[in-house]
Formats: C-alpha cells, sequence, structure tokens
C-alpha cells in the first residue's frame, strides 16, 4: 500500500509529531511493506529517501500539492494535524479524491477556531484519529457525534533502547551536579519567557545545576526566540542554548537529564514528557498533555486556565515551580529514586512496538 503522510513540519526539524511521523512511517515500511512518502511544508531540500521514506517538499498552491498526490497514485493520505495548511481544500474536495484520508487532528486547533468545519467532517468519508480520550478535540468530536478513534503517540522505544550516549559535560563544559533541560521549540504558550522568572528565583543554587534549551528556530518566531534568549543571557545562572540539534544530539541530552522542565501551557499529548520519563528524568510540569497519567512527573496543579483553554503563570504557580525543582536540584538521590515501573508502563501503553499495529489496522481500512 501507498501512503502519504501530509504534514506542516517534519525531517531535519526535531520534534513531538516529526518524531511521530519519522518512527511511523519507518515501522510501516519495515513491518508491513509499506511504500511511505512524507511531504512536509517546512522540508526545503531536493526530495531524498530515508530509511524507506520519501521526503518531499509541499506546493502552496492545493491544487499542484493533489495533483503531485495524483500522479504519485497514494491510496491512504495521512493529514497529521488538522493545522496543515490544505487541510480546508481536502476537507472540501475530500469525497472527489481518488484516495483514502485520514485524519490525525493533533489536538484540534483549527477545527476549534473554525467550526463550521466540523458539520462537512462529519458528513464526510474521512476517518479521524485522537491522541488523548478527554483532550478538547476529543471532546468537540464527541459534541458534534463525530466518530473517532484514540490511538496514542508514542516514543520509540527501539530507538531509545539502541542508542548508546555520549559523556556531553566534557562537550558543553557542564561542570553543575544536576541538569535541568528543556526541549521545546519556541512557540506562543510553550511557556520559555514565563520560566525566566522561575529560574531566576534559582540563583542561590547556580553552582548546582545548568539549565538547556534545546529547539529549532523558526523564521517567523525569530522574535520571540531572541527576546527569550537574550533574558535568558542575563540571570545570573549557568545555562545553555542550542538549536537545530541532530535527533542523536536530542537523544543524548535526554541520557543526561537529571530534571525535565516542560512549562509548556497546553499540549495536545506531550511526546517529549515520554522521552524524558522513559529517559530517567523527573518531570516537572502543569497538567497538560499525557502528564496526568505517567508516574515520574510532578505536576503543578494550581494553575488557572485563559479563555483559550491555556494554563496561565500566576505568582502561585511560578512559586510551586520553583520549589519542585529548589527540591530535586537539592536531592542527591533524585537519579536512584527513579521507578523503572514507569519505563515499563510508557513501554506497554505508549510505545511504537504496542501500537503500530494500531495505526496499520485503520489505514489499512
Amino acid at each position: 500500500m501507498k501512503i502519504c503522510f501530509a504534514v506542516n513540519y517534519s525531517y531535519p526539524t526535531v520534534g513531538g509529531c516529526q518524531s511521530v511521523i519519522k518512527s511511523l512511517s519507518e515501522g510501516l515500511v519495515a513491518n508491513y511493506g509499506y511504500e511511505c512518502l512524507v511531504r512536509s511544508v517546512s522540508y526545503k531540500d531536493t526530495e531524498k529517501t530515508i530509511n524507506g521514506v520519501n521526503y518531499g517538499s509541499v506546493n502552496f498552491n492545493p491544487n499542484v500539492f493533489i495533483k503531485d498526490l495524483k500522479d504519485n497514485k497514494i491510496d491512504l493520505l495521512v493529514v497529521y494535524e488538522d493545522v496543515f495548511v490544505h487541510f480546508p481544500t481536502i476537507l472540501r474536495f475530500g469525497d472527489e479524491l481518488p484516495f483514502r484520508i485520514v485524519l490525525v487532528s493533533g489536538g484540534g486547533r483549527f477545527l476549534k477556531e473554525n467550526n463550521r468545519y466540523l458539520t462537512k467532517l462529519k458528513d464526510s468519508r474521512i476517518k479521524i484519529i485522537t491522541h488523548l480520550d478527554g483532550h478538547f478535540d476529543s471532546l468537540l468530536f464527541n459534541k458534534y457525534g463525530i466518530k473517532h478513534t484514540t490511538i496514542p503517540a508514542f516514543i520509540n522505544d527501539f530507538e531509545f533502547e539502541n542508542f548508546s550516549p555520549i559523556w556531553i559535560r566534557d562537550k558543553y563544559n557542564i561542570k553543575t551536579d544536576k541538569i535541568i533541560l528543556c526541549v521545546s521549540n519556541i512557540f506562543p504558550g510553550k511557556g520559555h519567557l514565563e520560566s525566566l522568572a522561575i529560574l531566576e528565583k534559582l540563583k542561590d543554587l547556580k553552582d548546582k545545576f545548568t539549565v538547556i534549551f534545546a529547539y529549532n528556530s523558526f523564521n517567523q518566531l525569530k522574535v520571540l526566540e531572541d527576546e527569550f534568549i537574550r533574558n535568558l543571557k542575563k540571570l545570573p545562572i549557568n545555562s545553555l542554548v542550542l538549536e537545530g540539534l541532530k535527533r542523536e544530539e536530542i537523544l543524548n541530552l535526554f541520557c543526561h537529564a537529571d530534571i525535565f522542565l516542560f512549562p509548556s501551557q497546553k499540549e495536545s499529548f506531550g511526546l517529549v514528557i515520554l522521552e524524558a520519563v522513559y529517559s530517567g528524568s523527573k518531570v516537572v510540569c502543569m497538567p497538560v498533555g499525557i502528564s496526568e497519567s505517567i508516574p515520574n512527573c510532578e505536576i503543578i496543579k494550581n494553575s488557572t486556565k485563559d479563555f483559550k483553554d491555556n494554563y496561565l503563570f500566576t505568582k502561585d504557580v511560578v512559586n510551586s515551580f520553583e520549589n519542585s525543582l529548589r527540591n530535586m536540584i537539592n536531592d542527591d538521590n533524585l537519579k536512584k529514586s527513579f521507578d523503572g515501573k514507569c519505563r515499563i508502563l510508557i513501554k506497554e501503553k505508549y510505545s511504537l512496538s504496542s501500537v503500530l499495529e494500531k495505526y496499520n489496522s485503520i489505514f489499512k481500512g
């Protein structure tokens, strides 16, 4: 079967949905003999095939994009997240296209703001996958009587188990006992600027920890990125900002981190939470995405939400983050207290090996 994933962001950028798409497409090729294409808005290189998956760009003209799909004679189009640039066109003409369509809603951000499309979606032949029961997109589909199947996002357990970490302290000249890691692109709502107030409160412990922020840069967000980096450098703490790392380098950071700081204000799933816990880190975050279902997460629960469903950084929330991080930084047995059962839980419920067949059954129809 020939399948195409249509996405806004994919290889070579590194992030949650990019990791899922890469692992899922490679898993379908290796285990079920699929022929997989990934067409991505962010992909600017010439077409190339990596581990059996063909990567190419998305033309901004929807008619040209659909012609490309037809010319490739695909059997199935998987639209990964409803914010995909051509999703409205696909929804409008979906019943006339010569291939089946699956939407992985990815939180339902587009449909939430454009609910006039929900009736069209309900009456279409498009199959829908959500990642998390109880999240906004799942609740929205239930409200409108739209059928959907919940299959979680996942970590690539094969990737983690076959990875051999390389010592990073010398490379980055890290002298402190603890490493605090945040892997998250600097988007609005991800809490980077708000995290500065938390870190400033920890300046008396500056000799005990180094905080590392890893992200991919995007031209349209350069002002926000520069503002965050400029203000981070003003803090009297040990900090590193690492941009555009390869996947292997991200895995290396996960393997060496003691604490994973995730200040995001809203998540449709939160894949990095799974990756951090699976690597042995203690996670500090608000009750976003999958966090409340995973052990080894310290949840900051005293936050309220705004009208956009984002958790707010009140003074009490900042203090709670500070107290949690302070206790972890001062805990000499932090790594030893890691409960290996949470790694077993993730492997059983949220790993590629545990969910690949579920995706295959939906895709095969």
